[in-house]
């Protein structure tokens, strides 16, 4: 795997950002994973990015967030049109990691109510994960 220069993966960020709804989520998880995981000046992820993640471990990622979408897509659809709530794609990604994860926020925090609501049972039916560095040096999930 090469690895990605700084300014390479914001340029790659940035492109994401301005792409699909589907590469909003998505990349409003990754940056939940990064959000969660950093802090700890003895974590290994500390250091890491991206392009540290193994392949594999990057297409489980979006295998994940692309199938919550699909078997939630109206209830997301939903979440983004709650008048008075600006809720964007981005932030469901970020909500999808903290939910399904249990960390003290996700979709029931975000004053959606009743959607909000469907969406937190939804993430919670997917197995919590955590990113590990693994002997190779990068970033896997279990």
């Amino acid at each position: 795997m090469t690895k990605l220069t700084e300014s390479e993966t914001i340029r790659m960020i940035m492109n994401l950002m301005e792409s699909t709804d589907n590469d909003q989520f998505y990349n409003g998880y990754v940056e939940a994973i990064f959000f969660t995981n950093s802090g700890d000046s003895e974590d290994e992820l500390n250091d890491k990015n991206l392009s540290d993640f193994a392949d594999e471990t990057i297409t489980d990622m979006k295998n994940d967030c692309e199938k919550f979408i699909s078997q939630n897509s109206e209830i997301l659809d939903q979440a983004y049109e709650v008048e008075g709530v600006s809720y964007t794609p981005y932030q469901a990604g970020i909500d999808f990691w903290f939910t399904r994860n249990g960390h003290g926020a996700g979709f029931w925090d975000r004053d959606l109510g009743e959607i909000g609501n469907k969406l937190t049972k939804a993430a919670k039916s997917f197995k919590e994960i955590n990113p590990y560095v693994g002997d190779d040096g990068l970033v896997y999930m279990g």
